[in-house]
């Protein structure tokens, strides 16, 4: 297999810890942090069509949460992030 190959996935709870929903992702080829990108962008997603405006993002890519908090995304060299703007 080549290791290369990517997925993502994600679980989203509630307030409470209680789960909401979760989700997986086959990626093919990209690198770790465009795989960590989607699978945030996935729940954003999610939680956004379920209407839930204020959510806490738990991830253990910083610099994927750092990226997607940032206001000046026109500095990165990832074309996913403009999917976020």
């Amino acid at each position: 297999m080549d290791s290369r190959l990517t997925a993502t996935g994600g679980v989203v709870r509630n307030n409470n810890g209680d789960w909401i929903l979760n989700h997986n992702r086959f990626l093919d080829n990209c690198s770790i942090f465009d795989a960590e990108i989607w699978g945030l962008l996935d729940d954003l997603s999610l939680l956004h069509e379920q209407r839930h405006r204020r959510v806490i993002i738990q991830s253990d890519s910083l610099e994927a949460v750092k990226v997607i908090q940032d206001k000046s995304l026109e500095a990165s060299s990832s074309t996913l992030l403009g999917q976020t703007k």
